[in-house]
């Protein structure tokens, strides 16, 4: 594994599976980004700088969070969840799928999703390859615009939080729950899934949240957090990439100004940079 320090963000490289991995942390957790507007922002730099960045998938996220070392440039320096490239829908507990779920966040805003041909099946939805175009909004209502071809149906999605084996095609948490007494504990396969107790639920899945005394960051696959939360961008990146992204990440994005790291205390850097 190596690393690419710039100056608070970093570019690292891992193996998976025989083949080389390349990540960079795109935003901080400190100040971070609403998960909402992850892949607008991610496109808007593509665009901007002609780079191919794209949301890491959960599979490689999954990956680098078991690597310790990578492990420990993920979490904590970036200090805050971030999202992986794929999107969760589920019912209330016990309730099957309807024509759409919809889910109510507590500010008023509403996500709501069809079913299509899984109208009346038990289980989660996922969507792999989000873009921003997905994502319809009036006001403050969001209508999430997937075709039946790309949902992906998770079966016996859990009704509650719990140690559970992970779904082969979206590695989300699934099936019999799995119960550890005082001396027993999950084993390297098993992933705790964290979810919205009584209600349905529409968001972006996240990574490295931990959750006090039952997983740590590296094993909780955390299915309920808000659009509107602020989170940190890891992003994985082509070789190509790399010069492009070395003088980005040295660009003040508010201004547009290089910037001389040296002359500027720590704080008013980390400002300009994350």
């Amino acid at each position: 594994m190596a690393s690419y320090a710039m100056h608070n963000r970093e570019l690292l490289t891992l193996q998976v599976g025989g083949q080389t991995k390349k990540l960079f942390i795109a935003k901080g957790g400190y100040y971070g980004l609403a998960l909402d507007k992850v892949h607008s922002w991610i496109e808007g730099i593509n665009r901007e700088h002609g780079l191919s960045l794209r949301v890491i998938p959960h599979d490689l996220a999954d990956s680098a969070l078991q690597d310790v070392t990578i492990y420990n440039h993920l979490s904590p320096r970036p200090a805050h969840s971030f999202p992986v490239d794929a999107l969760i829908a589920y019912e209330r507990p016990g309730i099957e799928l309807g024509d759409r779920i919809t889910h109510s966040y507590f500010d008023g805003f509403t996500v709501e999703l069809a079913t299509g041909r899984y109208r009346g099946a038990h289980g989660g939805l996922v969507v792999l390859g989000l873009t921003s175009a997905d994502f319809k909004q009036h006001r403050q209502h969001t209508f999430l615009d997937i075709p039946d071809s790309r949902l992906i149906l998770v079966p016996n999605f859990p009704n509650e939080s719990g140690w559970y084996m992970p779904h082969a095609e979206t590695g989300i948490p699934h099936g019999e729950q799995l119960f550890y007494g005082i001396g027993s504990h999950p084993g390297p396969a098993e992933r705790y899934l964290a979810r919205a107790d009584s209600s349905s639920y529409i968001g972006i899945l996240a990574r490295n949240i931990t959750i006090k005394d039952r997983c740590s960051r590296a094993r909780c696959v955390y299915v309920a957090l808000s659009l509107n939360s602020h989170v940190a961008v890891v992003v994985e990146v082509n070789d190509s990439d790399i010069p492009a992204i070395k003088e980005w990440a040295l660009r003040d994005p508010v201004y547009g100004r290089t910037l001389n790291p040296a002359s500027l205390p720590y704080e008013d850097v980390r400002r300009s940079l994350w």
